[in-house]
């Protein structure tokens, strides 16, 4: 009993730093604000939700931060059905993905459900075991598995994801191996990155958003490579569905933007999105501002493309690290498309393991980047602000969700420069990784 204590002393136990304001902030101490944060989060809303079920006995959305229970895993299952005839264009319900994600989902359809999901969900879990090892390696094997185990596989985005089997998983895989190897060494290991995000665009199109990276840094040959290879992997992957490789990719861009048109045309279906989009109509809804909502979705890829183009250039011109940039890109990714849900700020873990292996400058803005990057790991549906206007009755998690994401993106850019804020320290050898020293561009 005795050792078993003195083991979590030294787990927690805070090393000797000196406290002035430029003093080195360590992965630890990074990593044990982030587990408090999910640690209270995850407790408190298993115990609001158990709450709400057992006691008071109502049902769906009280009773579940994830998605209708009837409905699980179905964004697998029903892509699997969607694909199985290599046909996902004209089948019945049309896809929304373009031909290299349904050839992928192809792949599963001489399974049966449940075996192809065990199969679906074995890459991600040992890809951030993987990342995990690649970015912590400098911390005890008891350190790296909390990681493992709390902050990523228990974190609300993963969850979500897989209680919906939904693609964003294999995003995580390919964009966050292309931001671990983005400034390896070893010019293969580069080389490989950006064949990762080829792959994370040929599965769902906006990870392009991180090609900013590759401009910040002008590799501009990189982002020709990038743009062949998806070219590459859309029609190589089209020529095998019904009606050729032409037909195939017209489809797949009129699916692409009737992804746009179907969330705009089931403006009750709010609950749990990450977007600017939804979080807009939802507060319109509530203060019946009808007027002002029928403007807002009619022109809101003008506004969109407003806040890309205006967000993409501070990006390249502030002075940020790599793995600042790349958290920033992510809340773009998660905020402007119109149909934005939860799972999607999954892409947020392997940035955030890059931020925390770095040791930066102890101010008042690391700690408030930390907690921003924390609240999108735990549940934030606690009140039904709409209810009962559709499958997904709408909480207040789709207005707080996009606050957070703002915040972080107008922290890292505007906040106040933490010592050099175009470096930062090395915490431990990440060998391949976007850490370590990193002079700003």
């Amino acid at each position: 009993m005795l050792e078993g204590k003195q083991t979590l002393r030294r787990i927690w136990s805070r090393p000797h730093l000196p406290t002035t304001k430029d003093s080195p902030f360590g992965t630890w101490q990074k990593l044990r604000l982030l587990l408090v944060i999910v640690a209270f989060g995850d407790l408190l809303a298993a115990a609001y939700y158990f709450w709400n079920s057992a006691y008071l006995g109502r049902g769906y959305p009280y009773n579940t931060f994830l998605f209708l229970p009837r409905e699980r895993f179905s964004d697998f299952e029903n892509m699997v059905i969607m694909c199985r005839d290599l046909n996902p264009y004209h089948d019945g319900t049309q896809s929304g993905y373009p031909p290299f994600a349904n050839l992928f989902y192809y792949l599963f359809s001489p399974f049966s459900t449940q075996f192809g999901y065990t199969l679906y969900l074995i890459p991600p879990v040992m890809f951030v075991i993987w990342a995990c090892k690649q970015t912590l390696s400098h911390l005890s094997l008891l350190r790296q598995l909390l990681t493992i185990v709390f902050i990523c596989i228990f974190s609300y985005p993963f969850l979500f994801a897989f209680d919906r089997g939904n693609l964003e998983f294999y995003l995580m895989i390919s964009s966050g191996s292309f931001l671990i190897f983005y400034n390896s060494r070893q010019e293969q290991l580069r080389q490989l990155s950006c064949i990762a995000l080829a792959f994370a665009i040929s599965l769902k199109v906006y990870p392009a958003s991180l090609l900013l990276l590759l401009l910040k840094d002008r590799r501009f040959l990189d982002c020709l490579k990038v743009f062949i290879l998806c070219e590459v992997l859309s029609v190589g992957s089209a020529v095998f569905f019904k009606g050729g490789a032409w037909n195939a990719e017209c489809d797949s861009f009129g699916m692409l933007v009737g992804v746009d048109q179907l969330a705009k045309g089931n403006l009750d279906y709010g609950h749990f999105n990450s977007g600017i989009f939804y979080g807009v109509v939802i507060v319109l809804k509530c203060i019946h501002g009808d007027s002002i909502l029928e403007w807002f979705t009619g022109h809101y890829w003008i506004i969109a493309s407003f806040l890309l183009m205006g967000y993409s250039a501070l990006i390249l011109r502030a002075r940020l690290s790599s793995c600042e940039s790349a958290i920033c890109v992510v809340c773009l990714m998660c905020l402007l498309p119109s149909l934005s849900n939860d799972y999607r700020t999954l892409q947020i873990l392997v940035p955030m393991l890059l931020y925390v292996s770095s040791r930066t400058a102890w101010t008042n803005t690391e700690y408030l980047i930390l907690v921003y990057m924390g609240l999108l790991l735990v549940p934030r549906n606690y009140w039904i602000m709409l209810p009962e206007v559709g499958a997904g009755d709408i909480g207040i998690g789709s207005v707080i969700t996009p606050l957070i994401l703002i915040g972080l993106l107008n922290t890292l850019l505007f906040g106040k420069h933490r010592g050099n804020r175009g470096q930062t320290f090395s915490a431990g050898r990440v060998e391949h990784g976007i850490t370590g020293l990193t002079n700003a561009s």
